[in-house]
């Protein structure tokens, strides 16, 4: 993951996102339950960072809001990443 740090509103204050990919070890099987290892075709698939079951790229921005002095997030990252799931 790498961290970048620019104006991504154009207000003339710098912003921050974090860049980079979320592997994904486990496999969901129902609400809240996921599984390491799974059986295709008779062969037993073990998922690891090195095997693993999904790779999805990400972006999070968070933008600084000059009312609060806080950043707060540009978008719903749960929304976005419900294929996650």
């Amino acid at each position: 993951m790498s961290l970048q740090i620019e104006d991504r509103n154009a207000d003339g204050i710098n912003d921050i996102s974090f860049v980079g990919k979320i592997v994904l070890i486990q496999v969901p099987i129902g609400e809240g339950t996921w599984i390491d290892s799974e059986v295709i075709d008779g062969k037993t698939i073990d998922y690891s960072v090195s095997n693993p079951f999904k790779e999805m790229n990400v972006e999070f921005v968070f933008l600084f809001d000059k009312k609060t002095g806080h950043f707060k997030m540009k978008e719903d990252y749960n929304q976005k990443y419900q294929e996650m799931k």
